[in-house]
């Protein structure tokens, strides 16, 4: 079943395969916290993912990846979402805003063209 979280997760993933085929370094910026913490923990920490977490098939395959890639090539960081962009007080913030905003528009234009057998 897919999810937005899922969604997010499997976006980590498509950037580690392609940090498989390129050199250098790779920073996700996500609005979804969970993602996020389970980088941080299965990831940074080292906490040893069981097979009953929850999405352990999209995890594993991440740490899969990253076994090979090397964990300090990607790093994750959290933006707000749904702020308004007139409330962004930095340069960054405002970039931050307005990404968030067209990955918003565009997840849901992708919703709203897929077809009824989805």
């Amino acid at each position: 079943m897919q999810s937005s979280f899922r969604a997010e997760l499997f976006a980590l993933i498509a950037v580690a395969e392609l940090a498989l085929r390129t050199d250098g370094c790779f920073r996700v910026w996500t609005d979804c916290a969970a993602v996020v913490t389970g980088f941080q923990l299965f990831v940074q920490a080292g906490v040893r993912l069981k097979p009953c977490r929850a999405h352990f098939d999209l995890w594993e395959r991440l740490l899969d990846l990253l076994a090979i890639v090397g964990s300090g090539r990607i790093e994750v960081g959290k933006v707000p979402s749904h702020e308004n962009l007139v409330d962004a007080t930095t340069a960054l913030e405002h970039w931050a805003f307005v990404g968030n905003h067209a990955a918003d528009a565009a997840a849901r234009s992708a919703n709203e063209a897929r077809g009824r057998d989805f």
